[in-house]
Parts: C-alpha cells; structure tokens; sequence
C-alpha cells in the first residue's frame, strides 16, 4: 500500500535533499486542538484517506504521525522493466515512495517492512521523515524541510518478513526506524494500547494515512477492463486523487487474519473473532479504508476518549474497497521494545515501550 512513481517536484525534491540541513527545533507542545472521532459520519464520501477527512493541525492524531518519503536506487534491469508497464522512471533510474509512519518516541518511528524492504534489483538509499499534514506543501519549502524534516538513520526489520512476506497471513510486515533530530515541536509519541483484549471484533477503530483516495481498474486501448493471469481485475492508483495529505477515517475490525480454507473470490484469507492474532482486518466495503501511500500508517482504538495505537497498515485488497489487514503491533511490542533500544545504543527498558 505504499505510493511508487510520486509527483515530479517531490521526485526532484528527493533527489535534492542533501542540499538541505536538517536541524532540530523548538520543544513540543502539549497545546492541543479537540478532534471528535467518535462522531465520524458513517456516510463519510469525503475525498481522502478512502472516504474519510483531513486530520486536523495540532490534533492528538496529527502529532503522533509521520509521512515517510523513502527513495531507492534500481538496477538497469529492474528499471528498464518497470518502464515496460508504463511506469515513469527517470534515467537516475531512482524511485520515491511514500509511506506512514507513527511516533514512538523522539527518535523512533513504527512502519511497515514493505515500505523499505529491499526487494532484487532495488536498494533503498535515503529515507526522510517529515512531520505535517501536507508532504508535497512542506517538501517544496527549504525552510519548512529545515523545521520539519528530519534523516532516518538506520531501520530494523522484522526477521519474519524476509521469509513469510509473499504468504496470505502472518507477514511479519513490521519495521522501526530511528531518525535524527527530535521531534517538531506540536508532536509526541502515540501511545501504545497496554492489552491484547483492548480491540475486538466489531469495534470501531480509527485509521490513518498519507496515501492516495482510492483505486482505479486498469483498461485498455478500447476501453476494456485488464485481467491478470487469474483472471482477477487489475487496479492502478487513480492520478486524480494524490497522495501527500494526512487524513483518516473510521471503520470497523472484521477479526484475526488466518489463510483461506476456500477458493470464493479468490480471497487467500479469512476473518476470524480472534483478535490476538499478528494481523488484524478492518471492513473497508462502506467505502472508507486504506490505499496506496498508507502502508505503515497507524489503526487506532478508541477507548473512554482516549486513542490507543495497535496496528500497522499492511495490505489489502486491490482496490481498497473490500477490506484491509493491519499487523497487530501489541504482539510484536516486546520485538518493537528490544530492537528500538539497539538503534538508539541503550540498554534502558523503558525506551518505546510506553
């Protein structure tokens, strides 16, 4: 679900951003405006996330996420097949993607592995945190990237994606990142449910993301849909609704993720009341969900007026209209714990583990 093949100028602005410094700024702030997410209109056709709103400045949301710019390196084979999709590749053969993040503490991000792992032929070369409601705005400013940007300096991974990324369930699709620099001020850590049995089935969650509005089904010259070789429809990002903008949504969790024992649709999974599982699904058939550019991005309980992260953006069904599958970040926080403390140098258990 993360965004490839972005807008020329943020292209351009990744391929130029060593020209510009990153410096630390300010002490956050606890000023906070009020943001009702529990009132979320249930016929939401805003144009965002996938049928939800811009999440607002200085929100309690809005200052626990981060957009992740991540700029990779390709081979002249995987980039000369890329451009025989259709794909615009420049001849620096260098991709941009985004990607969501959220805060974990002043120097950690929790993402997904997809988002920088690095697949044959490609290398991921710089990733950029940058802290605001709109990456395109703020990537064309210096002054703003000086403020809000900040260099990722080193990621982990989690072990399990290497090997189970291509399965229908249990992925590992998990990554934490360090960055340099603090946080902007406005912004603070999330802050991590302290229970399994915080979300259940049927519970309204909240859901958050840079990425693009919705799917479009692929044709062809005459007009016809484009099938693969399963003879399922093929979807591409619709250019119409970009990507760069944090907003959010809110839906409902359809249960644990568990492979399908059935071949209706397609589907290679299926949605069970269990939700202790490593992934978790959430119903995105009412028009309202995940897309292209949200993976990494956070899922959020909402409990006695509080919001709680427990999950990572992972996957879903190709054209963001069925459902989507999170990783469930409350069985992999003892492993989330450990490795942030290898990234910052420290044997201190109380780092990222609140």
């Amino acid at each position: 679900m993360k965004v490839q093949s972005l807008a020329t100028n943020l292209l351009h602005f990744a391929m130029s951003l060593s020209l510009v410094t990153l410096a630390a700024c300010g002490n956050p702030t606890n000023s906070k405006s009020q943001i009702q997410l529990q009132n979320e209109d249930e016929q939401s056709t805003s144009n965002s996330i996938v049928g939800g709103k811009p999440v607002p400045e200085y929100s309690a949301l809005s200052g626990s996420i981060a957009g992740l710019v991540i700029v990779k390196q390709l081979n002249a084979q995987m980039a000369n097949s890329l451009r025989a999709q259709g794909i615009n590749i420049p001849k620096q053969n260098i991709t941009t993607a985004i990607c969501t993040g959220s805060i974990l503490s002043d120097s950690i991000i929790l993402t997904a592995a997809h988002c920088v792992f690095d697949d044959a032929g490609e290398k991921t070369v710089q990733i950029i945190a940058i802290f605001g409601g709109n990456l395109i705005e703020i990537a064309k400013s210096k002054e703003k990237m000086k403020l809000l940007g900040r260099p990722v300096v080193g990621y982990k991974i989690s072990p399990l994606y290497a090997r189970n990324k291509d399965l229908p369930a249990n992925n590992g699709d998990v990554a934490v990142l360090r960055f340099n620099g603090g946080l902007p001020a406005g912004f603070q850590p999330a802050v991590l449910a302290p229970k399994l049995d915080m979300i259940k089935p049927t519970d309204r969650v909240i859901l958050a993301g840079y990425g693009i509005t919705g799917n479009k089904v692929v044709t062809n010259a005459q007009g016809q849909p484009v099938h693969d070789s399963s003879g399922n429809l093929q979807y591409k990002p619709n250019q119409a609704n970009s990507s760069g903008t944090l907003r959010y949504v809110t839906t409902t969790i359809l249960g644990g993720v568990v492979p399908s024992n059935s071949t209706r649709g397609g589907d290679d999974v299926q949605f069970v009341p269990n939700t202790k599982t490593t992934e978790i699904g959430v119903d995105q058939s009412k028009g309202r969900g995940a897309c292209e550019g949200d993976s990494g991005g956070p899922a959020y309980a909402f409990v006695n007026g509080k919001i709680y992260l427990w999950g990572i953006t992972s996957r879903g069904e190709k054209s963001c209209s069925s459902y989507g599958i999170y990783s469930n970040a409350l069985v992999y926080a003892p492993w989330i714990a450990k490795v942030s403390r290898e990234l910052l140098g420290t044997t201190n258990k109380s780092v990222a583990s609140r």
